[in-house]
């Protein structure tokens, strides 16, 4: 890496190699500090919105022993998220930097907007989040085959636009559409992970995803005191370039999801859905279909210390073209003390068309407490 260049000008200053990773460990975290202070006392001149915030997060997860393999309890610090907004008139920043180990820091989302006039709707360019089907599910990640497979969550470098229209607080619609120049890489590596979801049998590694454009049009609707749905169609087009494959394959995607949350009931509970039908490669181990579907259930709020208390209940489902079906079971139990300590408790597992027993099954627990 670039940094390797300066190896023998800090060992002719005495620095040993663990403590130029320091150094470079520090520096992201110097840059974020510097910002945070310019925008501090930026806010003394009487701009619009200045707002430093962030969360640390701790994580513990156990996975079920296999025949074939034992796995060890795993309790760590998960991530130390720092966040800045700041807006003067019309324009503002975001900025979202993770902190991890050496090789897991990045900028998890961050951009500089625009808002038109006459709210005519707001254009962001950098890290943006990738407009399509149901964004976040409230599960802790948010998890799930979508958000694993690349179809939910995803935030990409470019440029997007969003309009809100609302008529009334039961009618309105919303407009998303993005331009992303390439996927977000974290630490040193291409993000490995948000690649490995356009790995299939039979085709070469992905490395890498380029020129995609993303929309999603939505509409909320709503009786009072009775119901509120919110329904939307999301569609994705993009380029895939894989290892030593000189023709890039085409990414297609089509989504069709729906939110209802009744209102006739005393107990909060929110019931969604989401469809999408996809097309990675022209194999027909890279076609196929996901659909998802959770219910929330929030039957404590405002208990003392406990804000509420929500369980989710979560089955989605791969159904490739060839090859097997794969179901995903999660229930979480999410506890807010507090306002600002969230407590999820999750158990989790997999089904495979052809196999009789649960797999990749585990519990995890993770805590995370906003500042």
């Amino acid at each position: 890496m670039w940094y390797k260049a300066l190896f023998p000008f800090f060992i002719t200053f005495g620095f040993s190699g663990e403590d130029m990773k320091k150094v470079f460990f520090l520096f992201p975290v110097v840059v974020i500090f510097a910002v945070f202070i310019n925008f501090i006392a930026f806010a003394q001149e009487g701009e619009e919105e200045t707002v430093f915030s962030g969360n640390l997060r701790f994580g513990y997860e156990k996975m079920k022993d296999t025949e074939e393999e034992k796995f060890d309890d795993n309790f760590s610090v998960h991530f130390l998220e720092l966040m800045v907004k700041k807006k003067v008139g019309s324009f503002g920043v975001f900025l979202n930097e993770r902190f991890s180990d050496l090789n897991e820091n990045h900028l998890y989302e961050g951009w500089i907007s625009w808002t038109m006039p006459r709210k005519s709707g707001i254009v962001k360019a950098g890290l943006v989040p990738v407009p399509f089907g149901i964004f976040q599910n409230n599960l802790y990640y948010p998890k799930g085959i979508l958000f694993d497979k690349n179809w939910m969550g995803d935030r990409d470098y470019g440029v997007s636009y969003e309009l809100k229209y609302l008529q009334s607080d039961f009618l309105g619609f919303s407009l998303d559409g993005a331009y992303l120049n390439k996927e977000n890489n974290t630490g040193e590596k291409p993000n490995l992970y948000e690649l490995s979801a356009f790995d299939m049998p039979g085709l070469k590694k992905c490395r890498g995803e380029r020129d995609t454009f993303s929309g999603r049009l939505g509409l909320n609707v709503g009786i009072e005191g009775f119901m509120e749905i919110e329904a939307g169609g999301s569609f994705q087009l993009g380029k895939i370039i894989r290892e030593s494959q000189e023709k890039e394959d085409k990414k297609l995607g089509f989504a069709g999801d729906i939110s209802i949350s009744p209102k006739m009931i005393t107990i909060p509970v929110n019931i969604m859905g989401e469809f999408v039908n996809y097309k990675l490669a022209d194999d027909d181990t890279a076609k196929g279909n996901i659909i998802m579907a959770q219910a929330d259930i929030t039957p404590i709020q405002r208990k003392g210390v406990l804000d509420s208390a929500t369980l989710s209940l979560h089955a989605s489902m791969i159904m490739p073209q060839e090859g097997d079906a794969r179901t995903n079971l999660i229930g979480q139990l999410m506890l807010q003390l507090d306002l600002q300590l969230f407590v999820y408790f999750q158990i989790f597992g997999d089904m495979y068309e052809n196999g009789s027993d649960m797999t990749n099954q585990g519990l995890a627990l993770w805590l995370r407490y906003n500042f």
